[in-house]
């Protein structure tokens, strides 16, 4: 049991991976923002810059489906494995019955069952 909490763990306390999921919402609220004034500006000045206007919209539409995609394909799923972790090692109960009750959460919430001591050696 210590080696999944480990595993889980180091996946958290891996610092690259927790820079770049920060580094991807910075940069992509930064990036939405300065999206947001230039379509200010090129609204208020419409009859110059329709053309302008579609490309930016695009790019605006563009990034808010990949950052949808990345939260409903990569980000929900790993929050939700944890969560069913956490609650299947707090249940006092012999591993077979923490597995079924990991499998049981994670299809409750929509996702695969899979074990919860695949990674463990």
């Amino acid at each position: 049991m210590a080696k999944l909490i480990d595993s889980f763990n180091s996946i958290e306390s891996n610092g690259i991976a927790a820079l770049v999921v920060v580094g991807v919402i910075i940069g992509s609220l930064f990036a939405f923002t300065l999206a947001l004034k230039l379509l200010d500006y090129l609204i208020r000045n419409f009859k110059m810059h329709s053309k302008i206007i579609k490309k930016v919209t695009l790019i605006l539409f563009i990034l808010v489906l990949v950052l949808y995609l990345f939260d409903y394909f990569y980000w929900w799923p790993q929050r939700t494995r944890k969560y069913c972790v956490d609650l299947a090692v707090k249940q006092n109960m012999p591993k077979v019955r923490q597995n079924n009750y990991y499998r049981e959460c994670l299809v409750k919430s929509g996702l695969k069952p899979e074990s919860l001591f695949v990674n463990l050696d």
